[in-house]
């Protein structure tokens, strides 16, 4: 089940970018929306999920929270212009090639984790895991779509906007392998001690990705419409969360 629901999160990197492809114009308001949406969800999972359940197996794993939202600071996903709000070409034009080598750069790291995160949270209960495959498919196809508009707007090549957002499912892919084959090894520590620490690492980043860059970003478009896009999105983790509970399909660890 891990591997497949892995394999979706990739592929919706590559939907975003032949979305691109199909359509070179977005509504910023739809865009808004979904990623208020995600960014909604991104908050509830870490906060009441990833961090509670990363703690539980050991209280010093909340270093690996703040090394994590460190770490995706200093790769510098904001001031190389992981901007979501640019999906539009004509908005796009002003971007530089380097500005978008430096996107791309980010968001491949950026989305080695995601694929990281599902498998190590997995690996500590499956509640958890389809929770977090959710909270990463949600930004999935923003991201495609972000990285395939500048690619256009640079290069004016559509095959290569396609590739660049391939390569983002594929990076997805390599972290969930890496993270599989890390659990799988024995070490000096537990699987679930390593998972707990890769759980930790992976709020640390998806706290930063909400807070610090999509909250932002459509702050200052459509502040009615994302703010209650957030608060949709923190909603359906409450309710998701619920009804995997009660559903019995998976159960809390």
């Amino acid at each position: 089940m891990t591997s497949v629901l892995v394999f979706f999160s990739a592929l919706a990197n590559v939907l975003g970018g032949l979305l691109v492809v199909a359509r070179t114009h977005w509504s910023e308001r739809a865009i808004s929306v979904l990623l208020g949406f995600s960014a909604g969800f991104l908050l509830s999972i870490a906060l009441l999920d990833l961090i509670p359940a990363s703690i539980a197996v050991h209280e010093a794993n909340a270093l690996f929270v703040l090394l994590g939202l460190l770490s995706v600071y200093f790769l510098g996903l904001v001031s190389s212009g992981h901007n979501h709000g640019e999906m539009t070409l004509h908005h796009a034009h002003g971007t530089t090639r380097r500005a978008a080598v430096g996107l791309w750069l980010g968001m491949l790291i950026h989305t080695f984790f995601d694929g990281a995160s599902i498998v190590a949270a997995f690996d500590v209960g499956h509640q958890i895991g389809v929770l977090v495959f959710l909270a990463v498919i949600l930004h999935k196809i923003p991201d495609g779509l972000t990285i395939a508009t500048l690619v256009i707007a640079n290069t004016k090549n559509r095959s290569k906007a396609v590739w660049s957002s391939i390569s983002l499912g594929l990076s997805t892919l390599l972290g969930a392998m890496v993270m599989a084959g890390l659990l799988s090894v024995d070490v000096h520590w537990h699987p679930e001690e390593l998972a707990a620490i890769a759980l930790a690492f992976s709020a640390g980043a998806f706290l930063f990705v909400a807070i610090g860059d999509v909250l932002p970003e459509i702050h200052h478009q459509h502040k009615t419409f994302s703010t209650w896009a957030v608060l949709l999105g923190i909603a359906a983790y409450l309710l998701t969360a619920e009804l995997l509970s009660l559903t019995g399909v998976v159960h809390h660890h």
